[in-house]
């Protein structure tokens, strides 16, 4: 199976396209991309993961085509981020 594994800073991104066998968990792609070698240590058990824009737990198996997405936690909740700006 193809997919893609992709993680984003501000001013940095990295976008790894895999070829994965069938059964490879969500778990699995993230450590074959090698992503998170470009994380600081102390920010690794703040990320969460997800497939295609949703979030999905650690042995989610993983499709064809799958976008395999590492997200930053939030740093201002986006509702309060709406507010203030108004």
């Amino acid at each position: 199976m193809d997919i893609k594994v992709v993680y984003a800073l501000r001013d940095q991104q990295w976008l790894t396209s895999l070829s994965v066998p069938e059964l490879t968990t969500l778990e699995d792609a993230i450590q074959l991309s090698h992503i998170l070698d470009h994380v600081p240590q102390h920010e690794k058990a703040q990320l969460v993961f997800g497939i295609n824009g949703k979030v999905r737990p650690h042995h989610t198996k993983l499709n064809q085509g799958d976008r395999v997405e590492i997200y930053r936690p939030r740093l201002v909740n986006p509702k309060e981020q709406r507010r203030q700006r108004a």
